[in-house]
C-alpha cells in the first residue's frame, strides 16, 4: 500500500474491514509519529498531527490501552505548547 492511497484505503473501506486494515498501517503511523518526533520534538505541531493519526488508527483497531495512554499525553502536550483555547486541544480534549 502506497502512502498516496492510505487515505483513500483508511476512508472507503467497510467497517467490518477496518480492524484489520488498521492494523496494517498502525506500524506506518508509528514510524511516521518517530521520525517527526525525532526530527522535530515532541511539542512540534506535525509531530501532535502524526500522534492524532496514530491515536485514531489505535482506536479502530480496538487497542484502547494504548489509546488511552497515548491520548492523555498528546492533550498534555497541546496544552501546553498550543494553549488551552487552540481548537486542536479542544477537539483532543472532545475525544
Amino acid at each position: 500500500m502506497s502512502v498516496e492511497n492510505l487515505h483513500e484505503v483508511l476512508h472507503t473501506q467497510s467497517y467490518a474491514n477496518d480492524n484489520d486494515i488498521y492494523q496494517q498501517v498502525l506500524p506506518r503511523w508509528e514510524k511516521w509519529y518517530s521520525d517527526w518526533e525525532k526530527t522535530l520534538g515532541f511539542d512540534h505541531q506535525l509531530t501532535l498531527r502524526s500522534l492524532s493519526n496514530l491515536t485514531a488508527s489505535l482506536c479502530f483497531a480496538g487497542e484502547w490501552e494504548a489509546v488511552r495512554e497515548i491520548h492523555q499525553h498528546m492533550l498534555s502536550t497541546k496544552e501546553k505548547t498550543l494553549g488551552a483555547d487552540h481548537p486542536s486541544t479542544e477537539s483532543s480534549r472532545e475525544l
